[in-house]
């Protein structure tokens, strides 16, 4: 059993993303130098970047699967929206102040769309 290279990225996020559609559509996979460069982003080219591995026997499928995500991206991708106004800030900063030490409350109405 050997490995093949599926995909490669230069941006810790976007590696994961990677994986995880590659997790989503049942395909065994792993990061090469994830760990090791979490602390050393400036050796990322030297390695060449975050390396997505499969196994050989479903290297056909993770290729598939890639063209797939690259081809037809989300087309609907859900936002967060809040609402609230400078007085909302304000009396949020001052509540938080006198009523939590410190923490700002949350005044604003958040929701996704």
């Amino acid at each position: 059993m050997g490995v093949r290279l599926a995909a490669l990225a230069f941006e810790r996020g976007e590696a994961l993303v990677i994986s995880a559609t590659l997790d989503a559509a049942g395909i065994p996979n792993w990061i090469y130098w994830y760990n090791s460069l979490w602390n050393t982003p400036a050796r990322l080219l030297i390695y060449d970047g975050f390396q997505i591995v499969v196994t050989e026997e479903s290297f056909e499928e993770a290729q598939a699967v890639l063209k797939e995500a690259l081809e037809n991206p989300c087309v609907g991708a859900e936002t967060l929206t809040s609402r609230g106004d400078f007085l909302d800030r304000v009396f949020g900063f001052f509540l938080g102040f006198v009523l939590a030490g410190g923490a700002p409350f949350k005044l604003r109405q958040r929701e996704w769309r």
